[in-house]
Parts: structure tokens; sequence; C-alpha cells
């Protein structure tokens, strides 16, 4: 009222200030009844900064660690040739893509039980140092579990196309390693990210699918269909360049 009439403006800039001093306590401390809440986006920041950084760490290097995992267990195929049962295996009528499909059967059950075994593991690490009992992962379990099921397969067809491009155990040990650290450079898994390029990474959208799983968003669809898609191309590429090796 006062500041919308023009007298009243002009006898406050005229008066003396003793007027005032009733009006004074309206910007004191005691007034300021107006307070700011951050607000959680979801339950990982609902958690302390101690379980957000052990849902980013673990699920990265949990992925990363699956890709070597991948490599080396598809590495024995050098070792079976080198005993010489690889080629008695292709003396036989069974196809070469059954052979490889043996050999990633083992290795993607053994990739999901490592993925298994540190998310657990950062699960009990949370839990001890919280003093409680936290289960960091969300609450959608069957999500979780075809989660870890799609990136089982995806670093599994990497594995293959690694052994399809490469001709000898000492390139494809060499390419396999590089090929991860680079996944892991550009997928976080070191602590940074390379935001242009982070979406190449089948290590971005594992730790991407796990961080909304984690944060109560079931919405990993998209996750899911780049994963398997990746895995699928990356697979037939390698068994292509696998059924091309005539020395093997």
């Amino acid at each position: 009222t006062i500041l919308s009439d023009p007298l009243n403006i002009v006898a406050m800039t005229t008066a003396d200030p003793s007027a005032f001093d009733d009006f004074g306590c309206a910007f004191g401390s005691q007034l300021n009844t107006l307070t700011l809440t951050r607000l959680p986006l979801d339950d990982v920041q609902a958690q302390s900064s101690f379980v957000q950084i052990m849902v980013a760490m673990g699920s990265a290097q949990a992925v990363f660690f699956a890709i070597f995992t991948m490599n080396n267990s598809l590495l024995s195929i050098y070792n079976d040739k080198r005993t010489w049962i690889l080629q008695r295996l292709m003396m036989t009528p069974t196809p070469r893509l059954a052979i490889i499909a043996g050999k990633i059967l083992g290795a993607i059950l053994l990739v999901i039980l490592q993925v298994t075994l540190l998310l657990l593991s950062m699960t009990i690490i949370a839990s001890f140092v919280m003093g409680e009992a936290l289960f960091i992962w969300g609450n959608h379990m069957l999500l979780l579990l075809l989660l870890t099921l799609t990136i089982g397969l995806a670093v599994s067809g990497l594995g293959v196309f690694v052994i399809g491009a490469a001709s000898t155990p000492e390139q494809a040990s060499i390419f396999g390693t590089l090929t991860a650290l680079g996944m892991a450079m550009l997928g976080g898994a070191f602590g940074f990210e390379i935001e242009a390029l982070q979406q190449f990474s089948i290590i971005y959208w594992g730790v991407d699918g796990y961080n909304k799983l984690s944060g109560g968003n079931p919405d990993i669809m998209l996750n899911l269909t780049i994963l398997a898609l990746v895995g699928s191309v990356l697979f037939i590429i390698g068994s292509w360049l696998f059924n091309r090796r005539i020395e093997i």
C-alpha cells in the first residue's frame, strides 16, 4: 500500500529516521521463515555420499572386469588349437558357430557370477560402513538380473569380435586389453567420462542401467536394447571373422 501511493513514497523519503524504528524488525533474521531443503531426485541421492560412490564405482568396475573375464575366457580357444583339440573338433560335422557358442556359454556364466559377486560385495561394504543392512541396487530384482544377463551377452559379443579379429593369442590379448581400457575410459570406469563419446561404450550403458535401478527407476529398456544390439552385431562380425580363418 505504501509503495503503490506516490505520496507515501515521498513521505518515506522525507521522513525522520526515527519513523522507521518500528519497521526495522522486518529485516531481522528472526522473521526469516523461508528455508531451502534439497530434495533427492531418486533413492540413491537419498542415501549418503558413500553409498552413492559405491553405486557408481561398483557398477563401473563390475562391467569393466566383465570384459576382461570374457576376453581371458575366450583365449582358451588358442590353447585348444595348440593341443589340437580344436582341430579335431573341426574335423567333425559340428559347426564352428556351435563350437564358439559352447565356449561363450561357459564364459557368460562366469561373467554373470563375477558381476553378481561384485555387486553383492559393494552392498556388503556399504552396509558395514553405514551400520545397517542395505541393498544399494534397488528393488527391481528381475530387471537387475535381466540387466546383468544382457551385459554378459554384450561383453561376449565383444569377446568373440576380439577373437575373430586376432590371429594369435598375443594379438588377442593386446587387442582385448586395449578395447577394455578404451571402453573404460569412455564409460567412466576410471572416474571420468568423455561425454561426446561415452555412449559408444558398453560400460556406459551398463553403468547407466545399474544407476537407474539403484535410484528406483525401472526405465532401462533403452539400455537393454542397446546392449543386446551391440552384443549381437559384434557376435555376428566376430563369428564371420572366425569362420574365415582357414588355418584354424
